[in-house]
Parts: structure tokens; C-alpha cells; sequence
């Protein structure tokens, strides 16, 4: 199987497509999986590996979970996480704020 992980924080901002040798080689084993999943009538890939050929079947079943699993962790990212990420950017900015009007009144009321 091949995973590609995502982090749109901190310390990691830069895009993935920065590390060239990274996004050949993910790329390189993500087509080789979906080579070997999908189209493994090939007689070497299962004499490389000492592999069972896979029914046509459960090829497709198997390609389709992983498409709808990459759609529903994409869209996951793009809508709960970014949710989480501006509810407690507000959160905290609400506790700075909060933190900052207690100097206020401690320095007010030490001034009378």
C-alpha cells in the first residue's frame, strides 16, 4: 500500500512538490500499486513478488474503496479540519483578548 500524509501547519508549510526525490518516489510506488491492483494479468509482477492472481472482481472492489476513501479524507481535510483549525484560532484569540482586558483592569485599578 502507498500513503501519502498531508500537514498544512506548522512546521510543515511548504508544499510536497518542493522535495522533488519525495514526489518522484511516491509517485513511482503510487503507480506501481495501482498498476499491480488493477492490471496484474502480467506474469512477472507475480513471479517478482510470489503473488496469487487477484480476482477482476474484488480488483474493481478495491480500486473503488481507495478512490472513495481519498475523496472522503480530502474532503474531510478541506471541510472538518479547517473548521477545527478556525474555531480554535478564534478560540484563542478570544482567551488573548479576555487575558489582555484582566492587564487592563489590574493596571487601571492599581492606578487609583
Amino acid at each position: 500500500m502507498t500513503s501519502i500524509a498531508f500537514s498544512v501547519s506548522y512546521p510543515f508549510r511548504k508544499p510536497m512538490y518542493h522535495n522533488p526525490p519525495f514526489c518522484f518516489f511516491a509517485l513511482s510506488l503510487t503507480f506501481f500499486a495501482f498498476f499491480w491492483i488493477v492490471l496484474n494479468d502480467v506474469e512477472w509482477v507475480g513471479e517478482m513478488f510470489y503473488t496469487m492472481i487477484i480476482p477482476q472482481d474484488f480488483r474493481y472492489w478495491t480500486l473503488m474503496i481507495v478512490l472513495g476513501n481519498s475523496l472522503l479524507t480530502y474532503f474531510f481535510e478541506k471541510i472538518v479540519v479547517y473548521a477545527l483549525q478556525v474555531f480554535n484560532y478564534k478560540r484563542l484569540q478570544n482567551k488573548r483578548i479576555a487575558k489582555i482586558d484582566d492587564h487592563v483592569v489590574v493596571a487601571k485599578s492599581s492606578l487609583k
